[in-house]
């Protein structure tokens, strides 16, 4: 028995060197890289989607000319909804009667023509295309839909103890659509002819 295993030891020997030779012929290679510009080609960097429906309060400058204005309202064209815009505003003045004011407010909206429209508390205020009369509301409304920009903008010189108050807000047709209102008060508590202190400029794009 021990004799015939020592028989075994070479021929074993030499089957394994015989299978080490052969893997060491083989060929590896390394494999093909991927294509990954075909796998994911690159289609730009996203734009944000932005929701209307948010209604963010969008600040602007009460005293932008109208030279540089540019429409900011947006063409939404899915879920298109129509409004009902309904603009408010009104002055006080201290000892003045309609017809001698000395307030000067400028309260602006843009209308269902995508422009710019000034009301003024008097025929003196620059551009003024509507004028308020002393202590009476003056109201304004609007048909717009979806993308519209309710848009308010108040500033102006009046003397102490003058006020202007200004309101927009919007109904939707169908009922459901609860809209931010946007108001400002302002008085003017300084000697003399003066500014408001905190002129006003925001809108928001109807959703």
């Amino acid at each position: 028995m021990i004799h015939n295993t020592k028989k075994l030891f070479p021929l074993l020997s030499g089957t394994l060197l015989l299978l080490c030779a052969m893997s060491c012929q083989r060929n590896y290679h390394d494999p093909e890289p991927e294509d990954y510009a075909t796998l994911f080609p690159f289609k730009g960097i996203e734009k944000p989607k932005i929701s209307y429906e948010d209604q963010v309060r969008q600040v602007c400058d009460p005293y932008e000319a109208l030279e540089s204005y540019s429409y900011p309202g947006v063409e939404i064209s899915e879920g298109k909804r129509k409004y009902t815009v309904t603009l408010t505003c009104q002055f006080t003045e201290r000892g003045a009667v309609p017809d001698e004011v000395n307030s000067r407010f400028v309260v602006k909206y843009i209308g269902e023509d995508k422009q710019i429209h000034i009301i003024g508390s008097s025929t003196s205020v620059s551009g003024a295309e509507e004028i308020m009369t002393l202590e009476e509301p003056y109201e304004v409304t609007i048909e717009a839909e979806s993308g519209y920009p309710m848009y308010l903008s108040v500033n102006g010189t009046a003397p102490r103890e003058s006020n202007i108050t200004a309101s927009i807000r919007a109904v939707s047709e169908d009922g459901l659509t609860v809209v931010k209102e946007l108001k400002v008060s302002q008085t003017q508590n300084r000697e003399g002819q003066d500014y408001i202190s905190q002129p006003f400029c925001e809108y928001i794009i109807l959703p």
